[in-house]
């Protein structure tokens, strides 16, 4: 999120920590609702295709209330053999679906 300009507030592993919630204009949570992925392996190096559903809500500070929900999805491909991980497929597809929840017009505005 930092590299499209939004300003967080304490550190990403700790999205729980009251003393930063307090200082925050929003919340917001990221559920992942679907996963599934599928490799293939050959001599430990695989390819395959990884897919994810993030069913997001934002919660307005001021007002006490989930002011926005929606759902954003993302998809990773390595299709020659590499030395990735599983891991890495799951990660990119959900670096798409935060980028998709960015391009949401309605989270924008």
């Amino acid at each position: 999120m930092t590299d499209n300009n939004y300003n967080l507030i304490g550190s990403a592993y700790s999205p729980f920590n009251e003393k930063y919630n307090r200082q925050s204009q929003y919340l917001l949570e990221g559920i992942i609702f679907d996963v599934a992925m599928n490799t293939c392996d050959i001599n430990k190096k695989k390819k395959g295709i990884a897919f994810v559903k993030v069913n997001w809500e934002l919660f307005d500070q001021k007002i006490k209330n989930i002011t926005l929900t929606f759902s954003s999805e993302g998809v990773a491909m390595v299709d020659s053999f590499s030395n990735i991980g599983g891991d890495f497929l799951i990660e990119k597809a959900f670096s798409m679906a935060v980028d998709n929840m960015l391009a949401n017009q309605k989270f924008y505005d």
